[in-house]
């Protein structure tokens, strides 16, 4: 439904996560990503591949009051007026925070049924539980999730968790569950008032972060911020470091390991989603790498799981 860098992300039936420590951006990222959907606009290098029905945002962490910058956020982005209902843009909102946990599910399970979203938004997944480190309750959430994309199969669910202050892991037992089970998933951090979003998925990776800030008038902006940051797409930069010779596998993971915001073992694995996406993006020939040219077509598919430099590839 959603692509940055010509990645696409939010699948038919999966479950996105949105994670960082807080006042690190994952609500404004998810307001980009709602406002780009909605309304169809760029966002960036995010761009909407097709237009969703309706969507539910579900709210447990916010008052009612704190709720409206961010959704006068959402209409900033998609060009709507201020002052009109959200429901007149397929965009339904919940305030839960005052709810108990079974009473917020309750009123999420409601809403599914009434509404009938194409998008699930759940704000703060973490208060739907009592223990987020009881491991049957996080597995019962989760299958609780999945029951509700099984009612429905065109629906996706958005949920946000914070991680453990000072580390990049997912905060309890949820947090595990969800690494195990989302499609994909987005890191939020922040520097010197820049959010940077990195990617996680099951599947082909966006491999540069996603970066924008926060303007002066409350606006999300990317170009400039990006432009200072020296980001440059993916495909891009992969073409700037393959050259038409090829380049042995070592050399490449060391050479894309300097992107902004990977080490070795990112690069590694993002080069390896590249590898084994459909189609591939980047293909092994011999003992070289290649950057797939457009158009260029594959007979054959084999996935890449070497997890040292210098194995044989199975093709």
């Amino acid at each position: 439904m959603l692509e940055i860098d010509g990645v696409g992300v939010m699948p038919a039936g999966g479950i996105t996560t949105i994670t960082g420590n807080k006042k690190q951006g994952k609500t404004s990222f998810l307001a980009s990503v709602v406002a780009c959907l909605i309304s169809g606009r760029d966002f960036g290098r995010m761009k909407r591949r097709q237009a969703p029905g309706k969507i539910l945002w579900a709210d447990t962490e916010q008052s009612i009051y704190d709720i409206h910058p961010t959704i006068n956020r959402v209409y900033n982005l998609a060009g709507i007026p201020q002052g009109q209902p959200s429901e007149k843009h397929g965009l339904t909102v919940l305030n839960l925070r005052p709810l108990d946990a079974a009473t917020r599910r309750e009123a999420i399970a409601a809403a599914v049924m009434a509404v009938q979203p194409e998008i699930l938004i759940i704000d703060g997944v973490r208060d739907l539980l009592n223990d987020f480190n009881d491991i049957t309750e996080s597995a019962l959430l989760l299958t609780w999730l999945n029951g509700a994309m099984n009612s429905n199969p065109k629906m996706r669910v958005f949920v946000v968790l914070h991680t453990n202050p000072g580390t990049d892991k997912m905060r309890g037992h949820l947090g595990t569950e969800l690494g195990n089970k989302a499609n994909d998933i987005f890191s939020c951090s922040k520097d010197n008032g820049v959010f940077s979003v990195s990617h996680e998925s099951r599947g082909r990776e966006i491999l540069t972060p996603f970066i924008f800030c926060i303007d002066g008038h409350g606006h999300l902006s990317t170009s400039t911020v990006e432009q200072r940051a020296g980001v440059v797409a993916a495909d891009e930069t992969l073409a700037s470091i393959i050259p038409p010779e090829g380049i042995e596998w070592a050399e490449l993971v060391k050479r894309y390991s300097k992107t902004p915001g990977l080490n070795q073992n990112k690069a590694r694995e993002a080069l390896k989603a590249r590898l084994n996406a459909n189609p591939p993006t980047l293909v092994k020939r011999g003992a070289l790498f290649y950057l797939v040219e457009p158009g260029e077509a594959h007979a054959r598919r084999f996935p890449f799981n070497d997890s040292e430099e210098g194995k044989p590839c199975p093709f």
